[in-house]
């Protein structure tokens, strides 16, 4: 025997380890993109959230300058008509201003709604962007753990060879 039963397994399971090590650097490195890309849409989310608001508001600005000026017309006709003081003119302003009232905010909580929807996508994408971290960290564990894993089995065979072809005749 010329020494190859011992090196053979030895380099064998250094070769394994640095296989180990190279796919759990990649797993990490994928990972890690994932995590940013989940971050960035994070981001995004949170963008639109603020932009659903901001659309909220000026539909309810435009709504609520649509309803004064319906409301004025109104009133203006009711003068006209002789009723803008008597009881139902007065009904016929109130019952108009609890409407528009209603309108805007119906607006508002739609445009609430449409950015809480945002804000849960957001929220996800920042939970997945924290997993994606953790399977990073736990890649590159898992790398170092093949590492030993490889050295120790090629260690391990190169042993047992020795054993085998070195220790001397069996006695039995």
């Amino acid at each position: 025997m010329g020494g190859f039963e011992l090196v053979l397994p030895i380099l064998s399971g250094a070769v394994s380890a640095l296989g180990s090590y190279q796919q759990s650097q990649a797993q990490a490195a994928t990972a890690n993109a994932q995590a940013q890309a989940e971050a960035l849409n994070a981001q995004i989310q949170a963008a639109n959230a603020d932009i659903a608001r901001n659309d909220g508001r000026e539909a309810q600005a435009r709504a609520a300058e649509d309803a004064y000026k319906a409301m004025g017309r109104q009133r203006a006709a009711l003068a006209q008509g002789g009723i803008l003081s008597s009881p139902t003119g007065l009904l016929l302003q109130d019952e108009s201003q609890a409407n528009a009232d209603r309108e805007l905010d119906q607006i508002g909580r739609q445009a609430e709604l449409n950015a809480l929807g945002y804000d849960i996508q957001k929220s996800n994408a920042l939970n997945s962007s924290n997993i994606y971290k953790a399977n990073a960290k736990a890649s590159k564990t898992g790398g170092y753990l093949g590492i030993a894993g490889g050295i120790l089995s090629g260690v391990s065979q190169g042993y047992d060879n020795y054993q085998k072809y070195y220790s001397g005749p069996k006695k039995g």
